[in-house]
Order: structure tokens, then C-alpha cells, then sequence
């Protein structure tokens, strides 16, 4: 649809989504920050709105049977489907950005961990999480193999 379309931006789907089918979480429909906000914000009218499991829509969108669903912009998914995630050109959503925390004790503990916590600032986006979260989620490796593989390839373990 996005390049049909040629849709970069919500304000783009907006202008289209009277034709448009979206396929989103139950709860999506009905939270000030799910699509009541952007028929406030972006004016976004569907043409149909069908409620489904996170995991459902993703199969529902590559079958055809809806055009567009709500995603985050990390999620596996998006790469394994080659989804595009449009522009937030009204800044509808808060920027949503990972961050290292660790416990003040195991810090006094292990204080060389600041410095590599440190070094991570910047260096996962939305798409390299996309790529850590799909090995995960669909080649079916461990969370802390991947982590640790992506550590040691960054060179910080």
C-alpha cells in the first residue's frame, strides 16, 4: 500500500484512508492514543476497522485482508513482512527510545559496567532492533544469545 499510495507520512494515509481497510489490537480502537487520536490528530477515517491479536495482523496484512495495521516501529515483524512505518509528521506519538538501568548495588559492585552501558548510547535504531527482535521472534534463538552476538560484534564484549 505505501508505495501504491506513495505514502511516507501518517498525514499521507490520512488522505487515503477512506479507502483503506486497517487491521489493529482490540485496544487500539478504542485508546486516546490509538486511532481516536489520529482521527483527532490526522483526521484518519478507515474505510473498516477489523480488531485482532498482535500476532493476526501481521498474517492478515500479507494475505491482503487489511491494508494497514498498528506497529511498532521495532517489532521483528516489520522486516520479516517488509513493512514501511510511515512518518509521525505531527508528532502524534512520543519519541520511544530504549535506555540501559541498572540497580545502583550492582553498579558499585561491577562499576566497569557504566562505561559499556555507556557505549550502547546510539548504536541500536529502530531498525537494527527490528533485526535483534527477528531473530528472536522468528528464527528462534535465545534473547541473550542474540544480545551477546550483537555485543561482541560491536565490539564492546
Amino acid at each position: 500500500m505505501a508505495e501504491k499510495y506513495n505514502l511516507k507520512t501518517f498525514s499521507d494515509l490520512a488522505e487515503v484512508s477512506e479507502d483503506l481497510v486497517l487491521g489493529c489490537e482490540f485496544e487500539f480502537q478504542d485508546r486516546p492514543d490509538g486511532y481516536p487520536g489520529l482521527q483527532e490528530v490526522y483526521n484518519m477515517r478507515f474505510k473498516e476497522v477489523k480488531g485482532m491479536s498482535h500476532g493476526i495482523k501481521y498474517r492478515s496484512i500479507s494475505e491482503g485482508e487489511v491494508d494497514v495495521i498498528d506497529a511498532y516501529a521495532t517489532d521483528g515483524q516489520v522486516q520479516v513482512y517488509d513493512l514501511v512505518i510511515l512518518e509521525d509528521d505531527q508528532d502524534f506519538y512520543a519519541p520511544y527510545d530504549g535506555l540501559a538501568m541498572i540497580r545502583q548495588d550492582a553498579l558499585d559492585k561491577h562499576p566497569e559496567i557504566e562505561d559499556i552501558l555507556n557505549q550502547l548510547a546510539g548504536l541500536i535504531d529502530d531498525e537494527t532492533m527490528q533485526e535483534l527482535n527477528a531473530k528472536v521472534d522468528y528464527e528462534g534463538l535465545k534473547a541473550e544469545t542474540v544480545a551477546r552476538d550483537f555485543l561482541v560484534q560491536k565490539g564492546l564484549i
